[in-house]
């Protein structure tokens, strides 16, 4: 899912994927108006869905789910920027994840528990309103070298602290901390402490 291609030699300047909530619906509509390219969803996704339902009737599952993943995937990796949203709890989800890790910009609205995971607006991702995203992408294609730093910092923090790996330890040292400490605790700065 990690991909370091630079962005300039990436086709798409924006993606919105996923479900067309209000702020990502803002977003794709105002980037369009200005005549920028926005890859979306597009056809596919619909396509694979009628699939994978025809595939669970018949009690198969597998191939169709891992086309959408690796198209979802294509399409971030080809993007210079990306903008999404926590739905409408402001909640991150697995974009704000993978976005980065796919070396693309993660473009977004404020989150919940963005700097408890790592998230430092104006680092390692772009923080706006949807309304307000032409302003970022005039800022982005200005400052190609920042954007760049911007995208590396994302898919560098998103390595480090959330990837398989990283998960990995994390269960570890806390499940460490729970046997010897016997109590309840809480991650802070990437460590877990028993109270």
């Amino acid at each position: 899912e990690f991909c370091s291609r630079p962005l300039s030699l990436r086709r798409r300047p924006w993606s919105v994927m996923g479900v067309e909530y209000a702020a990502r619906k803002t977003a794709k509509r105002t980037l369009r108006e200005k005549g920028l390219s926005v890859e979306g969803n597009g056809l596919m996704p619909k396509l694979i869905g009628g699939l994978m339902r025809i595939q669970a009737l018949k009690g198969h599952s597998g191939w169709s789910l891992d086309l959408l993943q690796r198209s979802f995937r294509s399409k971030l990796s080809d993007s210079k920027y990306s903008y999404t949203c926590g739905s409408g709890l402001d909640m991150p989800i697995r974009k704000f994840f993978e976005i980065p890790a796919a070396g693309s910009v993660l473009v977004c609205r404020s989150f919940r528990g963005s700097r408890e995971l790592g998230f430092r607006a104006g680092e390692n991702y772009l923080e706006c309103e949807p309304s307000d995203i032409i302003d970022v992408h005039n800022f982005l294609e200005r400052n190609p070298e920042r954007a760049q730093e911007i995208a590396d910092a994302g898919r560098e923090l998103v390595l480090r602290k959330h990837s398989v790996d990283a998960r990995a330890k994390q269960i570890s040292l806390c499940l460490n901390a729970l046997i010897k400490g016997g109590g309840v605790g809480r991650w802070v700065d990437g460590q877990y402490l028993v109270k």
